[in-house]
């Protein structure tokens, strides 16, 4: 990490920017070292099966809270008036229980056809903990991006490290008393946490709590961001199913052993990326919209991010593909090989993610959320190519995965790059 922090300063990525990404590194870095710590000794209490269950639970409430709120909780960030902020958290909040309690009715009419669609008959106890965990979730999100739009990263880093600590040492104790459930209710307790410490810290900003709610203003903040359900939710919504959507098929066309493997090897090699990008990215939110409020370029910001991020990609791609085989079954046991033999394939999709991932706000930031969303809804139709390849070895399987991640996220980038370059053409400067 220091590394990367001093290329950024030859790069001359403005210093501010750099802390505030660096002040959400610390605190994320030192949630995923809890779980990376916690991992060696869960893999020897829970069996595989028992860990594809959790990520059988994981996978399912992502995409599903990523769609209950509306994606209101975004547009936080972007009014210049906090009342109107406050208003839009609220209305993000109130979409999200309606779309919970909805979402529970549907799971007790249908528990057992959902089941069995998923190919796993045995998840339906845990399928009714799965709207409250959704609500859980978009709760804390929109607490997040209040903190988010007063630049109040050390908060947001202490909420990371507590979710991480609370629900691992749950998951800890109950592995100990050989609960079989107890992955999932480390997890969940760790969302009920995120909450209670969000409200904690939320409590303290007097610019927050000053706030009365009102409900023509809740109405008035539904109204303006009426583009972010239309054109972004249900877009965001299949993009994270599609990113998820590998676990069901890899559970429906293998067995649950094979689904935990897969899913341990996304979690551990895909995990210290998406700290390091998520980090950016929440940073590069904020940055980008003020960018766009003051007029001024940002194409050459971009390609210097882009730059830092493919040097780091490159390393790590290469030390998954030649250590993590043995590395897996080192740190978490020999019966966890096959997940680093995964890792092989894998790597080469995550460090593309790596690069492209933080970039994607600057749609959302530069009122282009239709463009996100069609290249979301592209993402899914050509992850669900998956779906015809029933028959297949796990190895074909994942090679074809790994380069259908690869294109589509290229197409991405470019799709990126070219909302950049218009920006600058139309403040008048040079893109090219």
């Amino acid at each position: 990490y220091c590394q990367i922090r001093h290329l950024t300063n030859k790069l001359g990525i403005k210093s501010e920017f750099v802390k505030h990404v660096f002040t959400l590194l610390s605190g994320t870095v030192i949630a995923q070292s809890i779980t990376l710590l916690l991992s060696p000794v869960l893999t020897r209490l829970f069996t595989p099966e028992q860990f594809g269950v959790f990520f059988l639970f994981t996978n399912l409430v992502n995409p599903l809270a990523i769609l209950a709120s509306g994606r209101y909780e975004l547009a936080i960030i972007l009014p210049e008036n906090d009342k109107k902020a406050f208003h839009t958290g609220i209305a993000a909040i109130f979409i999200s229980a309606l779309f919970s309690v909805g979402l529970f009715i549907i799971i007790s009419a249908f528990n057992q056809p959902i089941c069995n669609l998923i190919g796993s008959p045995e998840f339906s106890f845990w399928l009714y903990f799965v709207p409250p965990a959704v609500f859980l979730v978009t709760f804390s999100q929109t607490i997040f991006y209040w903190l988010m739009r007063f630049k109040l990263y050390t908060a947001v880093s202490i909420n990371k490290v507590a979710q991480t600590l609370g629900g691992g040492a749950v998951q800890w104790i109950l592995g100990l008393s050989k609960t079989g459930t107890g992955l999932l209710m480390g997890d969940f307790t760790g969302k009920i946490l995120t909450v209670i410490f969000g409200l904690f810290q939320v409590s303290k900003n007097k610019k927050m709590t000053d706030l009365a709610i009102s409900k023509s203003c809740v109405s008035e903040a539904l109204s303006a961001h009426r583009d972010f359900p239309r054109f972004n939710a249900v877009p965001a919504f299949l993009d994270s199913f599609a990113s998820n959507m590998p676990t069901f098929i890899v559970n429906s066309f293998y067995d649950l052993a094979t689904n935990s493997f897969f899913n341990f090897s996304r979690q551990i090699i895909g995990n210290p990326l998406f700290v390091i990008s998520g980090a950016v990215s929440q940073v590069m939110y904020k940055k980008m919209a003020d960018y766009k409020n003051n007029n001024e370029p940002v194409l050459k910001h971009i390609i210097k991010t882009i730059t830092v991020l493919s040097l780091f990609a490159v390393l790590y791609c290469i030390l998954v593909f030649f250590l993590s085989e043995e590395a897996f079954a080192f740190v978490f046991g020999e019966k966890w090989r096959v997940a680093g033999y995964y890792a092989k394939f894998l790597g080469f999709s995550f460090a593309v993610r790596f690069v492209v991932s933080p970039l994607s706000i600057v749609f959302p930031a530069f009122d282009r959320i239709k463009w996100g969303g069609l290249w979301q809804i592209c993402y899914f139709c050509s992850i669900s190519i998956l779906y015809f390849l029933k028959g297949f070895s796990i190895e074909m399987f994942l090679i074809i995965y790994v380069v259908i991640d690869v294109i589509v996220y290229l197409l991405y980038l470019y799709m990126i790059l070219r909302v950049v370059k218009g920006h600058d053409q139309n403040i008048g400067i040079n893109a090219y």
